[in-house]
């Protein structure tokens, strides 16, 4: 009776979850203990890719502080050159 008041889309949902649930019930099968383990070395991939690319995108952003402080000099270089050009003229 309880499912009548569930929506369409959530009665949907549900079909699906129970279906993927049954999948995994019987978790000492070798076949389901060989699909987790595919499935954790999977999310291991994707893991170690997202942490390489957060390092790497943590030495980009070094190395921009970097360019950054240099341009800064850089100008400041320039700045007290102009002002001592202009003064000298």
């Amino acid at each position: 009776m309880s499912t009548l008041h569930k929506s369409y889309s959530l009665l949907k949902f549900d079909k699906v979850i129970s279906k993927i649930l049954k999948g995994y019930e019987n978790t000492r099968s070798e076949e389901n203990l060989k699909k987790i383990n595919d499935e954790l070395y999977e999310i291991k991939g994707i893991m170690d890719k997202n942490f390489e690319l957060m390092m790497n995108r943590g030495r980009t952003l070094q190395e921009v502080r970097e360019e950054a402080e240099l341009l800064k000099e850089g100008t400041q270089k320039y700045r007290d050159d102009a002002r001592k050009t202009r003064i000298s003229m």
